[in-house]
């Protein structure tokens, strides 16, 4: 220890607590310092003054603590040397690791009497004592105590080792109270012993016969020059050689021990039997016997002992015994020339003179080095016949490269020394280990020590002394072989490869010759020394062929490959035994991978890592490989060899990617299993977690192998269900024997929440309906039943298709067979699946007006680069997840394939379906997918499906939306019907504007190029804020379209020399922007505003008092007051979003989606704001794509059948363009009117209303929650405030009851009827008709099409609750109503009066213009139940409308001159308010006679049963009709209360009651009077034949005229007496 401490030299006293600490520690180095913390240094000193408390002289005291993670042994003992050598080598011998090591010097005073510690002084450092240095007490004087008191050096010993058990703590202490005894032993007796040796030395010259005893001199010399300080003598002990029994024994003479030779009192007698070997030698007249003891020394250093015996002998010159000595060389022994050292001189002299070589001579200065060199215990011991020979032998080598071999056994037979030369470049730790291997091997060794030399000579030298077993026979060792043996174990790595590459190449199936010669020539250099210091030329073997399987020879090719890695598994020696590990595994790879890459696959498999060897090879043609050997500790019950394979697969797949690696991987080894097996449940857990599933993915992966049954028959069932090698009876029963297991295994299950978790996998499993699994792709699908899930959040979609890998992760919902919506690229990891859930009720809700229902997509891609450093590998990555995402919905749908038999579906290969066919998948962009369309077609043609780039609409060859500005024009129809409410015409009148987007985005963009008359106050995107308080129409459309028609613009390129007074282009990334008092006006700011930051600046814009705010961006910028912003899910805007309460624009256009909350729109509404929702007003976007594909499919048909050239297809498409855009215009041009027209009898509706959404939450799934649809009880509540359902309200209404209408046509055999073939031709364009009009009927949606657009003429024309309220009051089924509508639409020629209304100027008044509407949809209600009462419902339309229009025609067009009285007046009446309103007079005509040209399918129905002519027929009713006031009638009971169904139905039946009344009266009239009589005649004519029954009917109706309001029952009886004049 250093002894560089500043502190002056001064006693310290025991209670001085920090002057002890500092001399416990002055010697501690500095770094060891800074490592412990202050406290456990003291209480470490403290422990040991503690131990040192009580202790005698000639005693140890040892105590060993134990700390955290630690144990200290604290010995406290007289000092004296060899202490803390020996307290080591005991230490190591029990296989205890020192960590620090401790040894401060004390003169320490101690009561004599007790023991007792009374005062520990400091050692001064200028003193340089050591331990064991006694002659230095003198110097210590003033430190020695007096009287009771006696003082004494002390050595404290503290050793850092690891923790230790009891039983190992009882063996350290038991083992170091021995060697300390040792010590003592050997330090006392250490004088005696040496003084002995002069003794002896001496006696010798008075032996007998003296001459014939050899060696005489050299014991006297070298008894000398061992007690000169070239001997540590240890031990001492005297024999007599006697014979007992015939055989020469050793007797220990009494009382001669000395040191470890003591022996006690109680140490038994011992005889030393000698062996054969040692009998001879014993009775030799030799003086000396040099050799080594069997035994290790415990003092000093744990080396054998030397043993010196100087043999006795009696008056005759004969050997009667032997004085021994033993201990250890000193090192002056093995640093002096051999010349000086008595006997080994004579030896080296001996055999320089047999040489005969001059000692000057290059030979004999070559022979003296190599005897000077050659190991001293060795030379002490050889005989000189084999010095001499060995020593020759090794000259002979002289500098040659070769491995040499020079052995000699003990003379005793208890050792073998082992002397080898090797070229010394050939010399590494593992070649030395691969020499002691074959040694051990050969001699059965006990032990053997090693001792290595390096020079600048070109060979190494070794030196080995072997340990032989107990009587060993060595005698049939072959040195020859042996040295054979050791040159290969010494030889080169190149002359390792190529020879046995050789060998191989000759056996038999082996390595050609030239490719053994060219393997060895790439891999004989290529393993770096650390690798050829740990194995062996066999093992690089090994590991060269598989570096060539698991890829060098394709690499060296040239060809492409992927990186799989080769995995060895392999057992070392003594694994899972003597070592801690249960086993190695070797990596191979290709490409280099850090640590921190590689162990983490080996943590999650469950294993282990203990240590690691990374190699990096190259080789000789410049190939690099990378090899790693790590140690595993593998989980208990695990066979690291039978899982080797398993091992290998799922570590080759982790790391090439192709899976993710977590806790799931741990079921590969625990349980067996296949790494792709794991990734069917890795999958159905990650579904879990979207499905909202609240466990932990750990506690997912740990369930399951906590509960292996469970797992494996989780497995089992998946196989069974989707193996395509099973027969479908054969997969039948294996289900079932699987569920029996299953079930019963999870009861067994202990635990609630693992009973869950495991019960949802077994549902997840049996709910998926087909799987790509078995067509091993990189990525697994899932088509699931949404409806056989438990615990799914509402709404659950029809299907639904779960897309799993390492890349990405996606789901796809569909609401119907045939559905279609976008795929988003979402950034919500956790929850997309919630994100797409919120988003496909709104895409259902859109699709009302199209042939699909709703669809939604979405993906997270998981391996996004930062877009940040490099956005093109960003986009690159999202392309290529959003590629696997549509791989995954294609592998599991079924195709269409055209063949010369006709169309036949194909399914998709090796996937066994659970379900019906099912081959309609159309995708379409969304947020984060807009220019992929073309890149979904591409997979689309690779997988041959039938959609073609029908598949993806918006691709290249297609509509281009943008282009077509067909979602702004559309959004625009509801921004021009909005503001006809406020008698303003958007296209002539000046308007105010505030707005989000700019003029590059397709919405936005187009939308402002929409009205030249607009004023656009303000605008924003993510980049920039637009003002322009004042703007100047003209200029400022100009500037718009001028933006637009850029490549790419921003609001920054707009001309700022344009922009009115005190506005300005402002980046969003501004601190603040100021606010000039045009700009403030503009907004409606409070006065005094100067400046504001740009969210307050954006929140301004949105509120701003402005005539619209039109939304073409992307975001949700206003939520109700009631909503939070999380809940919004917007986090980005939540900042600017505003409340729907504080807005203060009269319009809203929604050209962009989810721009406001649904909650946020209906509250803006009920504060008087006109707005409809997103999906109905930017629905023409995917009105367009819809259109497209069903275009695409046909046209692709007619390709396919060779009727259209594809050469020409995309400019065939390209005609269509316009006469597209026109069809969907006119679908959001009908769906505003509905809106308007429902709203301007709202809260008059609102029973029905209510009746409406009480049957779609019973029958259509609708959540009036979910949906923001008021409750009864809230919407009575606003009734009472004079408010009813608002428009945002209605839009969804409608949405549910077009679907749910559709729904029902579909799956009736509606679409069979001809009369539809019109319907669908007027679906598609004109072009599409005029070419292709005899193959439109094949067009596979045919029935959708016609489906869709029927429940959308029926509710766009008859209203939200027409076909509800037909059934609800006929209980006819959806499609007799629909019949009956499409035939009276026809009869009644509803479609021209549309046509006419909808031409009207925007000008016209709102008012008038709704009130003809809403006369059509009372026509139509009434028409509709009259013919679902009269007719058949399965009959078709055609005879349908040929048994009325023939005779309604001409009546309609004659209908005043039948009209009589007051019917006649009030028709003229309206006639005249229509004129007065400007309706064209074709119009006026129609509206005016519209309710009374009702009763004409009366008319045409007397008329089929009637001979009489058409015009008396109607004469006679019409006068029948005005002489009963039948009108009159009609009104009264439309007023009655329809607050419920029944007496919604009592009030219908009254209706038809009044009008069969009528009907019936009419027929008894004509019956009973002359034809030829006037109508007005035979009507008095008949009622003077039933004079008494008309009496009592007027009577009856003048008491119901009496009475002040209507009711039920009096309307009721008054017409059942009326009935009763012609029903007797």
């Amino acid at each position: 220890m250093s002894s560089g401490s500043s502190v002056e030299d001064q006693p310290v006293s025991i209670g001085a607590g920090e002057g002890y600490l500092r001399d416990y520690y002055e010697h501690l180095a500095e770094e060891d310092a800074r490592a412990y913390p202050e406290e456990l240094l003291a209480a470490r000193a403290a422990m040991h003054r503690h131990t040192a408390a009580n202790r005698f002289p000639g005693s140890a005291s040892i105590t060993i603590s134990d700390e955290a993670d630690r144990s200290v042994v604290y010995i406290v003992t007289d000092d004296m040397p060899f202490l803390v050598d020996s307290v080591n080598a005991e230490l190591v011998r029990q296989n205890a690791p020192i960590h620090l090591v401790m040894h401060p010097l004390f003169v320490v005073t101690r009561n004599r009497e007790s023991g007792e510690l009374v005062k520990v002084s400091r050692v001064p450092s200028h003193l340089g004592i050591s331990s064991g240095d006694t002659a230095a007490m003198p110097n210590l004087s003033h430190l020695i105590a007096q009287g009771d008191n006696a003082s004494h050096m002390e050595s404290w010993i503290a050793v850092e080792i690891d923790r230790v058990d009891d039983a190992k703590r009882a063996a350290l202490t038991e083992g170091i109270g021995r060697v300390l005894a040792d010590v003592r032993a050997a330090v006392e007796d250490w004088p005696k012993m040496r003084n002995r040796a002069l003794q002896i030395a001496e006696g010798l010259d008075k032996l007998a016969d003296a001459a014939q005893i050899a060696e005489l001199r050299q014991a006297q010399e070298l008894l000398r020059w061992l007690d000169d300080g070239n001997f540590t003598f240890l031990g001492y002990r005297e024999y007599d050689l006697k014979n007992e029994s015939g055989e020469d024994v050793l007797e220990p003479r009494e009382e001669s021990g000395l040191g470890l030779l003591r022996g006690g009192a109680d140490t038994p007698h011992q005889i030393q039997h000698l062996t054969e070997t040692g009998r001879k030698k014993a009775r030799e007249k030799r003086a000396l016997v040099i050799t080594k003891a069997n035994s290790r020394s415990t003092v000093h250093r744990s080396a054998y002992l030397d043993y010196i015996g100087v043999k006795s002998f009696d008056a005759a010159g004969n050997v009667n015994g032997e004085r021994r000595f033993i201990g250890l060389f000193a090192t002056t022994a093995y640093a002096g020339s051999v010349r000086d050292i008595p006997v080994v001189r004579e030896k080296v002299a001996a055999v320089l003179n047999d040489a005969g070589f001059p000692p000057d001579s290059h030979s004999g200065k070559d022979l003296l080095g190599i005897l000077e060199t050659y190991p001293r215990d060795e030379l002490f011991q050889i005989e000189i016949p084999d010095l001499a020979a060995i020593a020759t032998g090794i000259q002979r080598l002289q500098e040659r490269r070769r491995t040499r071999l020079f052995l000699r056994p003990d003379i005793y037979g208890r050792f073998m020394s082992a002397l080898v030369y090797l070229p010394r470049d050939r010399y590494t730790t593992n070649v030395r280990l691969r020499i002691e291997q074959e040694l051990r091997e050969t001699f059965d060794a006990v032990s053997i020590d090693y001792e290595a030399r390096m020079t600048e000579s070109a060979l190494a030298r070794l030196f080995f002394r072997i340990r032989l077993p107990k009587n060993a026979d060595v005698s049939n060792v072959n040195s020859d072989d042996l040295e054979k043996r050791l040159v290969r174990a010494a030889r080169s790595w190149s002359e390792g490869i190529a020879e046995v590459l050789r060998a191989r190449a000759d056996g038999a199936g082996g390595l050609r010759d030239d490719g053994a010669k060219e393997l060895a020539s790439v891999w004989a250099e290529a393993f770096p020394a650390s690798y050829r210091v740990d194995y062996e030329v066999e093992d690089a073997l090994e590991d060269i062929a598989r570096f060539e399987k698991y890829g060098a020879v394709a690499e060296r090719a040239g060809e492409a490959i992927k990186e799989q890695p080769g995995v060895h598994v392999y057992l070392p020696d003594g694994a899972g035994a003597t070592l801690e590990e249960d086993a190695r595994v070797k990596l191979y790879m290709l490409e280099p991978k850090s640590l921190s890459q590689i162990l983490p696959y080996f943590h999650n498999l469950g294993l282990e890592v203990l240590d690691e060897r990374p190699f990096e090879i190259e080789t000789a043609d410049h190939r690099d490989f990378f090899l790693y050997d790590l140690g595993l500790k593998y989980p208990a019950g695990v066979d690291p060899l039978k899982t080797g394979q398993l091992l290998a697969d799922s570590f080759g797949a982790a790391v090439s990617g192709a899976v993710e690696s977590d806790s799931f991987d741990r079921l590969v080894l625990r349980e067996g299993m296949h790494w792709r097996q794991v990734v069917v449940l890795r999958a159905y857990a990650k579904y879990m977690r979207q499905m909202g599933n609240t466990n932990s993915y750990g506690f997912l992966a740990d369930t399951l192998l906590a509960n292996p049954d469970v797992n494996r028959g989780l497995s089992a069932l998946f196989e069974a269900r989707f193996d395509p090698a099973l027969g479908e009876d054969a997969r039948r029963i294996r289900q079932d024997e699987v569920l029996a297991g299953l079930d019963a295994a999870i009861e067994q299950v202990a635990t609630l929440d693992a009973d869950r978790v495991l019960r949802t996998f077994k549902n997840l499993i049996q709910a998926t309906l087909r799987t790509n699994y078995y067509q091993n792709k990189a990525h697994l699908s899932f088509k699931l039943d949404p409806s056989d899930i438990e615990g799914l959040p509402f709404p659950t979609p029809m299907f639904e298709i779960w897309v799993y890998s390492p890349r990405v992760e996606g789901v796809h919902l569909r609401f119907g067979k045939v559905a279609r919506g976008g795929l988003r690229w979402s950034d919500r990891r956790e929850d997309f699946r919630t994100e797409i859930l919120g988003l496909v009720k709104a895409q259902t809700v859109k699709n009302a007006v199209i042939v699909p229902t709703g669809a939604k997509g979405g993906f997270y891609a998981k391996q996004l680069p930062d877009p940040a450093s490099d956005r093109t590998a960003w986009m690159a990555e999202g392309i290529e997840s959003y590629k696997t995402f549509i791989r995954g919905l294609l592998d599991v749908t079924d195709n269409l394939v055209t063949t010369p038999e006709g169309e036949q579906l194909v399914p998709p290969v090796a996937v066994v379906r659970h379900d019906d066919d099912d081959s309609y998948l159309v995708v379409a962009a969304d947020k984060g997918t807009a220019s992929f369309s073309d890149i979904a077609n591409g997979l689309a043609a690779e997988y041959g499906f039938w959609l073609g780039d029908a598949f993806a609409s918006g691709g290249s060859v297609g509509y281009d939306h943008k282009a077509m500005g067909i979602t702004a024009r559309g959004a625009w129809e509801s921004v021009k019907r909005h503001f006809s409410e406020l008698d303003l015409d958007t296209q002539s009148e000046p308007f105010t504007v505030v707005g989000v987007g700019d003029m590059s985005g397709d919405v936005f963009g187009n939308g402002m190029l929409l009205s030249k008359h607009i004023r656009l106050l303000a605008a924003f995107d993510h980049r920039h804020i637009f003002l322009d308080p004042t703007p100047d129409e003209a200029v400022s459309f100009a500037e718009r379209r001028r933006l637009f028609e850029l490549p790419r613009s921003s609001w920054d390129d707009y001309n700022k020399a344009l922009i009115s007074e005190g506005g300005g282009v402002f980046a969003r990334q501004s601190k603040s922007i100021p606010v000039s008092d045009q700009v403030r006006s503009a907004l409606g700011l409070p006065d005094g505003t100067t400046k504001l930051s740009p969210p307050e600046l954006l929140r301004a814009i949105l509120l701003a008092p402005a005539d619209l705010l039109y939304n073409g961006g992307i975001g949700t910028y206003v939520k109700a007051s009631t909503e939070t912003h999380s809940e919004v899910g917007d986090k980005a805007n939540d900042s600017i979003r505003v409340d729907g309460r504080d807005l203060r624009v009269k319009v809203v256009g929604e050209g962009g989606n989810l721009g406001m909350t649904q909650r946020g729109r209906i509250e803006a509404a009920l504060q008087g704001v006109i707005l409809n929702t997103d999906a109905i007003d930017n629905s023409a976007g995917v009105d367009c794509s819809d259109h497209e594909v069903n275009i695409k499919i046909f046209v692709d048909r007619m390709v396919a059948a060779g009727k259209l050239d594809p050469a020409e297809r995309s400019e065939f498409l390209a005609s269509m363009t316009d006469e597209v855009g026109r069809l969907v215009l006119e679908d959001n041009i009908d769906q505003n009117i509905l809106l308007l027209n429902d709203r301007m009898r709202v809260s008059e509706w609102s029973p029905s209303y209510e009746r409406l959404m009480d049957w779609l939450e019973k029958s259509a799934d609708l959540k009036r929650d979910l949906e923001a649809l008021p409750t009864t009880a809230t919407l009575r509540e606003r009734l009472e405030q004079g408010q009813g359902l608002t428009s945002p309200e209605l839009s969804v209404l409608a949405a549910y009851a077009k679907i749910e209408l559709a729904s029902a046509l579909r799956d009736s055999d509606l679409s069979e009827d001809p009369w539809f073939r019109a319907t669908l031709r007027n679906y598609f364009p004109q072009q599409l008709r005029d070419r292709f009009d005899a193959d439109l009927d094949t067009h596979p949606l045919r029935r959708e099409i016609i489906a869709t657009v029927v429940a959308n003429d029926m509710i766009n024309m008859g209203g939200i609750t027409f076909a509800f309220r037909a059934m609800e009051e006929t209980s006819a089924s959806e499609a007799a109503v629909a019949k009956a509508f499409v035939a009276l639409r026809d009869v009644y020629e509803l479609d021209i009066m549309v046509g006419e209304l909808n031409e009207l100027p925007a000008s016209f008044p709102t008012e008038h213009w709704s009130t003809v509407h809403l006369d059509i949809r009372r026509l139509l209600d009434r028409a509709v139940r009259w013919v679902l009462s009269q007719s058949n419902a399965s009959r078709p339309i055609a005879e349908t409308v040929a048994e009325f229009k023939p005779l309604m025609d001409p009546m309609r067009a004659r209908l005043l001159d039948y009209l009589r009285g007051e019917d006649r007046a009030r028709v003229a009446e309206w006639l005249e308010k229509a004129r007065g309103w400007e309706l064209p007079e074709d119009l006026a005509h129609r509206w005016a006679e519209l309710f009374e040209s009702f009763v004409l399918l009366d008319i045409a129905k007397i008329v089929h049963v009637s001979p009489e002519p058409v015009e008396n027929i109607a004469h006679v009713y019409y006068t029948v009709f005005n002489r009963f006031h039948a009108d009159s009638l009609l009104e009264r009971i439309t007023k009655l209360p329809r607050r419920d169904r029944w007496q919604a139905l009592a009030r219908a039946a009254l209706r038809d009651d009044l009008y069969s009344t009528v009907s019936d009266m009419t027929t008894a009239v004509l019956e009973a009077t002359s034809a030829e009589m006037p109508a007005e005649e035979r009507l008095e004519a008949w009622e003077g034949q039933n004079v008494e029954q008309l009496d009592r009917a007027r009577s009856m109706f003048d008491e119901v005229n009496a009475l002040e309001a209507d009711d039920m029952a009096s309307l009721s009886v008054a017409l059942r007496l009326l009935r009763s004049i012609v029903r007797r």
